[in-house]
């Protein structure tokens, strides 16, 4: 009787499935992500311009590509640096005179 009880568990623990097996690669994760679609404010600093600018000296012009923000810095960094140079004249014309004159 032990003897057929002891056989029954036997087929009954070699019949049943792994519980709780370790995988052996990654695994993904039941989560979904989804991705963050970016606003229309964004999309305009990330999109590319191409104009075509004068050159001195030539009278073919060169296309320059950047971004709308980047084309915004420069335009302010070119501004920044042309009021500080007229501020920096050596002399200033008063009524059409030129100075010593």
């Amino acid at each position: 009787m032990v003897f057929a009880a002891l056989s029954a568990a036997v087929v009954l623990m070699a019949g049943a499935p792994a519980t709780a097996a370790a995988p052996s690669g990654p695994t993904a994760s039941p989560l979904t992500v989804t991705p963050k679609v970016p606003d229309k404010v964004e999309i305009q600093k990330r999109r590319l311009v191409c104009q075509d600018e004068p050159v001195l000296g030539t009278l073919f012009p060169k296309r320059v590509c950047a971004t709308q923000e980047e084309i915004t810095e420069r335009r302010r960094v070119d501004q920044a640096a042309t009021r500080q140079a007229q501020a920096l004249r050596p002399y200033q014309i008063d009524s059409g005179k030129l100075p010593g004159t």
